[in-house]
């Protein structure tokens, strides 16, 4: 039977991956009910944030999770149409993509 101490030792890189995500959530309940009013370049800015920190803060694989759940939910609940992950205009691919490699490259560069 592990110890409480060795458990904690093999997940402690499992928690700031997990912090990432949950910084990603926070950023969307911030910009949520602002959906209307602001343009999709500024919500594309507002989630390099919890990239940017969780790669620092976390190392590389934190600052990749906060990408990958940066990314989902940016489409999810910011790209028309919303609540779906479908994409129905090319500039909005692109943006996408555009996304996911900045913030891979932040991570990395950061991390």
């Amino acid at each position: 039977m592990r110890s409480f101490w060795s458990f904690l030792r093999n997940e402690r890189r499992f928690i700031p991956a997990f912090l990432s995500v949950l910084s990603a959530l926070l950023a969307t309940v911030i910009l949520l009910p602002l959906r209307a009013s602001l343009e999709l370049a500024i919500v594309v800015l507002v989630y390099m944030l919890p990239v940017g920190f969780s790669t620092a803060l976390g190392g590389f694989l934190s600052g990749v999770v906060a990408a990958l759940a940066s990314f989902l939910l940016l489409n999810y609940f910011f790209v028309p149409p919303y609540g779906t992950l479908l994409v129905h205009q090319p500039q909005h691919i692109l943006l996408l993509v555009g996304f996911l490699v900045l913030t891979t490259s932040v991570g990395q560069l950061v991390g």
